[in-house]
Parts: C-alpha cells; sequence; structure tokens
C-alpha cells in the first residue's frame, strides 16, 4: 500500500495499529487462542485508510484499535475464557466487518455454508412435494447453491475482499 496519498491521522492509525500487532509476544498463539488470523486484520486496517467517506471509518479505526489492546489484555492474563475472545469480538469487530460487507467484504461461511442450508430446505420441499414416492434422492438445488458459492468464494478471494473473522 502507497503510504503517499494517506492523511496524517491515517499514518498515525496505521503506525499504532502496527504497533500493537508487533507487540504480541507469540502470534500463532495469539490466533489459535482468539481464533482470528493477523492477516485478515491487517487487511481491514489497510480498507480502513483507504475507505470512503472517513467520516464513518473513524469509530471503526477505534474499535479495532481497542480490540488489539483489550486481546493484548485477555492473553496477559494466566486464565483461558473463550466466551472472552467471543465477546470481544462481538463487540468490536463485527460492527466492522458489517460496515465492510457495503463494499463486497464476504466470509467464506456466508458464501458457502448458508448456501448449503439454502439448498437443503429447497431440496427437502423439492422431495417432499413431488418426488416422494421416488427411492432416490438428488440435491438438485444444494449442488447448484454450493457451486454458486464456490464461484463467488473464488470471485471474492481474487478481489482479496475475504474476511474470515
Amino acid at each position: 500500500m502507497s503510504k503517499d496519498h494517506l492523511t496524517e491521522e491515517n499514518l498515525l492509525f496505521l503506525n499504532e495499529f502496527y504497533s500493537l500487532v508487533n507487540a504480541f509476544d507469540n502470534k500463532k498463539e495469539m490466533e489459535r487462542k482468539a481464533n482470528i488470523k493477523l492477516n485478515y486484520l491487517i487487511r481491514i486496517a489497510e480498507f480502513l485508510v483507504i475507505a470512503n467517506p472517513q467520516s464513518q471509518t473513524k469509530k471503526h479505526k477505534e474499535n479495532l484499535l481497542n480490540y488489539l489492546k483489550a486481546l493484548q489484555n485477555t492473553l496477559n492474563d494466566n486464565e483461558y475464557s473463550k466466551s472472552k475472545y467471543i465477546g470481544l469480538k462481538h463487540t468490536k469487530l463485527y460492527p466492522i466487518t458489517q460496515w465492510m460487507r457495503k463494499y463486497g467484504f464476504r466470509s467464506s461461511y456466508e458464501l458457502i455454508n448458508f448456501k448449503i442450508y439454502i439448498g437443503l430446505v429447497f431440496d427437502l420441499i423439492f422431495w417432499v412435494l413431488l418426488l416422494k414416492e421416488h427411492f432416490y434422492f438428488v440435491p438438485i438445488f444444494t449442488l447448484l447453491f454450493v457451486l454458486n458459492g464456490f464461484w463467488n468464494l473464488m470471485k471474492v478471494k481474487r478481489e482479496k475482499k475475504l474476511l474470515n473473522l
């Protein structure tokens, strides 16, 4: 990312973000415990500095920095509690990702798993209404929805807009 066109406020945000990320002693342990990948957090931070309008991103930048600070404090505690990490994600990161959805960012759960459930519902309705007397069951709609989900997943990966938080 070119830092030539960034405002001073965005540069300060990025500097503080990267200093917080570098402050983690064991990044792999942090990723395992918090169930989050640092590259997705970096993708969020880099998007927040280029997104428009910048007035909307201020709250999200603060949430991201507060998440990293709270995560650091939680990791320093000797007690491991998965509910703490989930609570942090829910209160700090999910509002950011919901806002980023309008810019085309998606999660693999949304693109694949949710479509499997929709396809299964359609297949079940189709089977009950039309083909219940047949012995075999072919999940036509499920296969179509899953293929569509994989197609969308590849598209989102190509555009580097995949967020699995």
